[in-house]
């Protein structure tokens, strides 16, 4: 494996800031707030709000989360599916 392609296949520490940052301003709290513990729940985000989070990231990070989205309930779990969702 070349350098370059294990750069652009591999999800850096700016991707998941990036992702944390992107939910804490989609869900209007503070980007310490998003740990990979927390639930949507801990942060005020109902069901609809989910769905609209889960959306709002397919759009941006090209990707497709249907098929999880009622599953993920942890920050962490959405952003490891992230991970591995991303077109490489």
């Amino acid at each position: 494996m070349s350098t370059s392609s294990f750069i652009d296949t591999t999800f850096s520490l700016n991707d998941r800031i990036a992702v944390r940052n992107f939910i804490a301003a989609y869900l209007g709290v503070e980007a310490q707030r998003v740990s990979d513990q927390v639930r949507f729940k801990d942060l005020g985000a109902g069901w609809l709000d989910r769905l609209d989070l889960i959306i709002a990231l397919e759009d941006h990070f090209d990707i497709e989360l249907d098929d999880v989205a009622d599953n993920i309930l942890v920050l962490g779990d959405l952003i490891r599916f992230i991970e591995v969702s991303r077109p490489h």
